[in-house]
């Protein structure tokens, strides 16, 4: 099976996440590749009499709008939006959607797919956010979400069979380390020491303390003079659950459980962190930047105490959070 890409042409293209779609469309020119990926992400196979060179494009110019991955053939159409350390701007997917849509209408047989490939850590918020822009302009079409991580392992189980063109190889095994790169390679297996603890009834029993003391603490800052508060928020990508103080109309700081900080640095599964308030001089302050974002969090532990009853210490970690606004300024 011979293979005509190009993957050069990705360093040609001005913006980041265009190198890395450019790239995968240049591999997806690979049949094999090609039928892997529409079988796994796109749920349709890729028909014999379908040449894929031909069939995958980027920057598919539309009428308004330009899809950064394309796949097409006479029954079919797919466009896939990518992004890296940006996100979905307003109404982004909606031409893409009132094409396919269009599309389908012509021919009744005529099948779509509308995708975002994002890393891991923005799929779910970044579905979300799709989702609401198809609906709000009645554009009724499914959208999935691909993840980058799930296209390397996808690319790499495929090298396992050592029967690809020696220049394929090279380069799809390149991309994989590229991506792994930019947005953090998959989840490593687990280690003995983690088994036993997510084993452990007390681990769980820990956790869900930490999601009431949340609901606590919520009530009790809406007792701080002049904060207000937005209501809890869960967010699988982000893996938090929490709620913004807002004060003066400004959301000037959040605090809830967030599993990333935790991961990276233990001491407690509550975090404050600071948003529009400007840090303290002397805070002791930790930075946090999730896979696939460029900006660092600039969070505060919550610490726990042992023996200590929830409601006392919602009442304590109130006060120290209070302490922390009282003495920062909003920017």
């Amino acid at each position: 099976m011979e293979w005509a890409g190009r993957p050069a042409l990705a360093f040609m293209a001005a913006k980041e996440e265009d190198r890395f779609s450019t790239f995968l469309v240049e591999l997806l020119r690979y049949r094999p590749l090609l039928e892997r990926f529409c079988s796994f992400f796109l749920k349709i196979a890729v028909p014999a009499d379908v040449d894929s060179d031909s069939c995958v494009s980027t920057q598919r110019v539309l009428a308004s709008g330009r899809p950064d991955i394309a796949i097409e053939w006479p029954q079919f159409a797919c466009y896939i939006e990518a992004k890296l350390s940006s996100y979905l701007h307003t109404d982004q997917l909606v031409p893409y959607g009132h094409d396919l849509a269009e599309r389908r209408s012509a021919q009744p047989a005529f099948a779509t797919r509308l995708a975002i490939l994002t890393p891991r850590s923005t799929v779910s918020s970044e579905l979300e956010v799709g989702i609401s822009q198809l609906r709000s302009a009645g554009v009724e079409i499914e959208l999935l979400g691909i993840e980058w991580e799930q296209v390397a392992r996808l690319i790499r189980d495929m090298l396992e069979t050592p029967k690809h063109p020696a220049s394929f190889t090279h380069h799809a095994s390149g991309f994989c380390d590229w991506i792994d790169l930019m947005v953090g390679a998959e989840f490593p297996p687990l280690l003995p020491s983690q088994v036993q603890a997510l084993a452990d009834r007390t681990v769980g029993i820990a956790v869900a303390t930490a999601y009431r003391l949340t609901d606590l603490l919520q009530a009790e800052i809406t007792q701080i003079e002049g904060a207000t508060v937005l209501l809890n928020k869960w967010s699988r990508s982000k893996d938090y659950y929490g709620f913004q103080i807002v004060m003066d109309e400004a959301e000037v700081a959040w605090v809830g459980v967030w599993l990333g900080p935790w991961a990276m640095h233990g001491i407690s599964p509550l975090w404050f962190e600071f948003k529009t308030l400007q840090v303290p001089s002397g805070t002791n302050v930790l930075e946090f930047r999730p896979l696939g974002e460029k900006g660092n969090y600039k969070v505060v532990p919550l610490k726990l105490r042992p023996a200590e009853r929830e409601m006392d210490a919602a009442r304590r970690l109130t006060a120290q959070i209070s302490n922390l606004i009282a003495a920062s300024e909003i920017a």
